[in-house]
């Protein structure tokens, strides 16, 4: 099974040269196993997008991204290009991981979500109000596909919020 591996951050993870990220070690754990990865970073500044393969033979995929902020928007279409049936999302915030599961949903990828954090730890309020809100509309989608939770915490407090299918 095709997997892709779905990043849409615009921070420092992804950028070359970095080939520890959890992006990576995922594609390294899941290969062994039967599943073809990909892993797709938001490339801001490019105008096409840029494969390479790591020294053990993963596919790194930048796609040409706009960005609001640290988050990523890309074509989409570029999962079909790959010919990807099933996706993980490391949506915790990110305004456009709606947009990106709705596409799936539409076009019969599947979704799994890899939550790190629920709602934000940032000290500035304005911006905990506004990530928060994010988080509330991200629910909606957390709700309606499988989520993984990187710890005990995050999966107790999702599964409070009401995130039916966590571990």
């Amino acid at each position: 099974m095709r997997l892709g591996i779905v990043e849409l951050y615009c921070g420092t993870s992804g950028q070359k040269g970095f080939y520890t990220s959890q992006e990576l070690g995922l594609a390294r754990a899941m290969e062994p196993l039967g599943y073809e990865p990909v892993v797709f970073y938001p490339g801001k500044g490019l105008t096409v997008p840029e494969e390479e393969l790591t020294p053990d033979g993963i596919a790194v995929v930048r796609v040409p991204a706009k960005a609001v902020g640290v988050h990523g928007r890309y074509d989409w279409n570029i999962l079909l290009e790959y010919g990807v049936e099933a996706i993980q999302i490391g949506s915790d915030n990110q305004i456009f991981a709606p947009e990106l599961i709705r596409f799936c949903d539409k076009n019969g990828i599947r979704v799994y979500n890899y939550l790190g954090t629920v709602g934000s730890d940032t000290g500035n309020p304005l911006k905990a109000l506004l990530m928060g809100l994010l988080y509330r509309r991200n629910l909606r989608a957390f709700r309606t596909h499988k989520c993984f939770a990187k710890t005990p915490v995050v999966a107790r407090r999702l599964a409070q919020l009401g995130v039916p299918d966590v571990e």
